[in-house]
């Protein structure tokens, strides 16, 4: 193996591994991305069950109708969340064959580099 292969090989190397990297990063932003729109929704679900005090109220209308239109929002809110979580399940699933790939090609550079220089450590060795 000459010094321009192996020059050669550890470039290739360093762009396989840079690619999965930014691969592998880009797939771990979403998935908390995903986890953060999670927990919004089930912070939301949560207050939802949270009404108001009828007890307390003097005017039981505007309390009834001050429920209706929280009621309203919450479920506009958690739809709006699930729409936005369903985006990203679909981003992160056709990343999936992206970084798949990326690891593969890191990996088989990876072992093609290491089988190469075994062999030319096992040409020096004869040579001794």
């Amino acid at each position: 193996m000459t010094q321009r292969d192996r020059r050669e090989l550890k470039e290739l190397a360093q762009l396989t591994a840079l690619v999965r990297a930014q691969a592998e990063g880009k797939l771990a932003r979403l998935r908390q991305q995903e986890a953060a729109l999670r927990a919004q929704r089930a912070a939301l679900a949560s207050t939802s069950a949270q009404a108001f005090d009828p007890l307390l109220a003097v005017d039981r209308q505007a309390v009834m109708q001050a429920g209706v239109n929280w009621q309203s929002w919450v479920e506009s809110r958690s739809r709006s969340l699930l729409a936005q979580e369903s985006r990203v399940r679909a981003e992160i699933h056709s990343l999936t064959p992206d970084v798949a790939l990326a690891v593969g090609r890191d990996d088989a550079v990876n072992r093609l580099r290491q089988d190469l220089l075994a062999q030319a450590s096992q040409k020096a060795n004869r040579q001794d």
